[in-house]
């Protein structure tokens, strides 16, 4: 069985601050972990068009579930 969004926001560390984020600065886009880092590997299924974990072990995010929205790290790499 597939996890929901609303279940994957829960495991998430870091979300609650990112949502804090966006909030404060909704016009401004935040730099996506998704948008070619080749650190962020997709879930599979439905969940990995949000969803993903970042595998860059020098990240503060390394092994996390990290959504795709979440702001990148200083340790964003181009694919």
């Amino acid at each position: 069985m597939e996890a929901t969004h609303d279940q994957l926001k829960c495991v998430c560390i870091g979300f609650k601050k990112y949502i804090q984020m966006a909030k404060r600065s909704p016009k401004i886009g935040l730099s996506d972990c998704s948008c070619g880092c080749k650190y962020y590997h997709i879930l599979a299924g439905d969940s990995g068009k949000d969803w993903g974990i970042c595998w860059n072990k020098e990240s503060h995010r390394a092994g996390k579930l990290t959504f795709e929205h979440m702001e990148r790290c200083k340790f964003f790499k181009l694919k």
